[in-house]
C-alpha cells in the first residue's frame, strides 16, 4: 500500500539503529518541475537520503517506476543545551 500524503510519525524508531523509511506519494495535475524536498529526523548526525520517484501506471510501491533524482545530506549536531 502507498501511503498518499499527510504526515508520517516513527515516534518509536527515535531510539533504534534500524533505518527509516518513508514515502508521501502524489499526483501531478499536469507538467510541473519540484523545485523543494524536505526531510526530518529525530536524531543528531543522522544520514538522510531523499529519493525522487517517477512511478509507472499502477505502482504499488513508492519506487516502482524510475529514480529520475537523489540527495543525500548528514544532519550535524552542532552545539549541545546546557
Amino acid at each position: 500500500m502507498i501511503r498518499r500524503g499527510g504526515t508520517l510519525s516513527y515516534r518509536s524508531c527515535l531510539l533504534s539503529d534500524t533505518p527509516v523509511y518513508a514515502a508521501n506519494v502524489f499526483a501531478a495535475e499536469g507538467d510541473c518541475v519540484l523545485k523543494y524536498v524536505s526531510a526530518l529526523t529525530g536524531d543528531y548526525n543522522a544520514d538522510v537520503t531523499v529519493n525522487v520517484y517517477l512511478l509507472k501506471p499502477g505502482a504499488t510501491s513508492p519506487t516502482d517506476g524510475v529514480l529520475v533524482d537523489s540527495t543525500s545530506e548528514t544532519f550535524v549536531l552542532t552545539e549541545t543545551a546546557a
